[in-house]
């Protein structure tokens, strides 16, 4: 089950993930975000990723992930930063995911 925690302050968005994501529970998500970033200027935003305890998607959810990627480059942000454990696999599934869907300003720290 995947959880999610979406916080805003005056200059950043954390976003906290855990689990692994159901598709129900990523649009669920993709909902969430949306209305919360309705209320602002993400522009002047940066998106921190807390991906700690966040698994590895099942290849039949990649376009899921990339559909989050590309809302995330909709909306503009500053920057995109994503923080996780070191974990070999999540950081080149979601590297390549985030290049696909032409995620610009990504990074992984």
């Amino acid at each position: 089950m995947g959880k999610y925690k979406i916080a805003v302050t005056p200059d950043k968005i954390n976003l906290t993930l855990e689990g692994k994501f159901t598709q129900e529970e990523i649009q669920q998500f993709s909902d969430s975000f949306q209305s919360e970033m309705k209320k602002i200027n993400p522009t002047q935003y940066t998106l921190e990723i807390d991906a700690a305890k966040f698994q590895v998607l099942p290849s039949e959810l990649h376009d899921s992930l990339k559909g989050c990627f590309e809302l995330y480059q909709h909306f503009g942000f500053k920057q995109v930063l994503m923080h996780h454990e070191t974990n070999v696999i999540l950081s080149m599934q979601v590297k390549r995911i985030a290049s696909e869907a032409g995620l610009l300003n990504f990074d992984i720290i």
